[in-house]
């Protein structure tokens, strides 16, 4: 998909010419043509610069981003899946999907409405991957019925947000948070959902993913002063090891049923 240069608001999908109003249109025709098996390029990627450079300070990408991406693989459908990638921000996980030999879209705040749909066909999707958006949802249920329905059945929604127990004294940091989770609260509401679901307490320090032996250097890193998770006191430079031992994450990985049928 890519934008007409000469009109604002037209999209054009890359394999088949076809010219839509609306980006989430495209999407929907090129999720089509991928389900029958034929290639076709990821979304142009729109900066949200205001918020992710005020919220997120002189954060660049790193090495971090590709080492979750492969990591959240392992729970992926089939080797090469469709994923949906929702609230893409700068759009660097479709990338590292792409280059880890899936196909990869997304949508953010400026292409759909999270409170009321995503603005994707129904069935379509193998994955759908949620970094750091549920959060912002006012209405958890809306915004995982939704994630339900696009996804085909058999497919896996893989969403991560802060651990309240873990992150209470900042969260209210990024004024776009609006509902926190607990472990059971979020695992209750997506059982509520129709999924089938676990979740589980996550570092986003990935030498713990290979090595659970070393956890306990996370353990002491977290008693040390909150001061210490970043280097400035303008907060925009991050103290990474300190800070991510101090902000846990949950992880839910739930399934649609393979067998589920609309009611």
């Amino acid at each position: 998909m890519q934008k007409i240069p000469s009109r604002d608001t037209d999209w054009k999908c890359c394999h088949c010419g076809k010219v839509a109003e609306y980006r989430q249109d495209c999407l929907n025709y090129c999720v089509i043509h991928w389900n029958m098996g034929e290639p076709v390029l990821p979304p142009k990627i729109k900066h949200h610069v205001n918020y992710l450079q005020v919220v997120y300070g002189s954060y660049k990408p790193s090495t971090f981003d590709g080492k979750l991406a492969k990591y959240v693989t392992r729970f992926f459908p089939k080797d090469k899946s469709f994923v949906l990638d929702v609230g893409y921000g700068n759009g660097r996980y479709m990338q590292e999907f792409q280059m880890l030999g899936h196909m990869s879209a997304g949508l953010d705040k400026n292409d759909c409405n999270f409170e009321k749909n995503l603005s994707v066909a129904s069935n379509s999707v193998d994955v759908v991957f949620c970094k750091s958006v549920i959060e912002h949802i006012k209405d958890t249920d809306k915004f995982l019925s939704e994630i339900h329905r696009v996804l085909k059945p058999g497919g896996v929604a893989i969403i991560l947000t802060p651990a309240w127990e873990h992150n209470f004294r900042w969260f209210y940091d990024d004024y776009t948070h609006v509902k926190p989770f607990h472990r059971k609260g979020l695992q209750d509401a997506l059982r509520i959902n129709n999924f089938t679901t676990r979740v589980d307490y996550m570092y986003y320090l990935p030498f713990l993913w290979q090595c659970k032996l070393l956890s306990f250097i996370p353990w002491v890193l977290k008693h040390l002063p909150d001061k210490f998770r970043w280097k400035d006191k303008d907060e925009t430079i991050a103290n990474v090891l300190v800070r991510f031992s101090k902000e846990i994450q949950l992880m839910a990985i739930a399934r649609k049923a393979y067998d589920y049928k609309e009611v």
